[in-house]
C-alpha cells in the first residue's frame, strides 16, 4: 500500500482543479494523476503546452506530407516518366533489331527504308500502350 503525498498549490489553481475534476466526475486525486500521466506519457512540458498545440502540429505535419507528395509527383513527371519512356523505347528497339537483323543484310535500300518506317511505327504504338498502362490519361 502506498502512502498519499501532499503538495502545496495556489488556491486559485486548487479551485480550478476541483472544478475540472467535477466536470469529468472525477475525484481531485484521480484528475491530478490523470493530468500528470497525460504530460509525462507524451513527454510534454506542461509550462510550454498551449491548448490547440495538437492542431498546429497536425497542420504542420499535413503541410510536410503535402510537400513530400508534391516532390514525388514532380520527380515522377520530370525524371521517372522520361526514364521509363526511354527504357521502353530501348527495349522495343532491341527486340526489333534482333528480330530484323537477319533480314537487313539481304534487302535492298527501299525495303530497308520501309522496314525502318514500320519499326518506328511499331515502336511508337507499343511504347504508347506500355506507357498508357503506367500513366493512364487523366479525365
Amino acid at each position: 500500500m502506498t502512502k498519499d503525498r501532499q503538495i502545496r498549490i495556489e488556491r486559485a489553481v486548487y479551485t480550478q482543479a476541483q472544478q475540472e475534476a467535477k466536470t469529468y466526475q472525477l475525484s481531485l486525486k484521480a484528475y491530478t494523476q490523470a493530468a500528470l500521466r497525460f504530460f509525462a506519457s507524451r513527454k510534454l512540458n506542461p509550462i510550454a503546452y498551449r491548448p490547440g498545440m495538437e492542431y498546429e502540429l497536425s497542420r504542420d505535419l499535413n503541410k510536410a506530407v503535402d510537400r513530400l507528395f508534391g516532390f514525388l509527383i514532380t520527380q515522377e513527371k520530370s525524371v521517372l516518366k522520361p526514364l521509363l519512356t526511354e527504357t521502353v523505347r530501348s527495349r522495343i528497339l532491341l527486340e526489333l533489331t534482333i528480330d530484323n537483323l537477319h533480314r537487313v543484310s539481304e534487302v535492298d535500300p527501299n525495303t530497308l527504308q520501309k522496314l525502318k518506317r514500320e519499326n518506328e511505327q511499331y515502336m511508337h504504338t507499343v511504347a504508347g500502350q506500355v506507357l498508357a498502362a503506367y500513366f493512364p490519361a487523366k479525365k
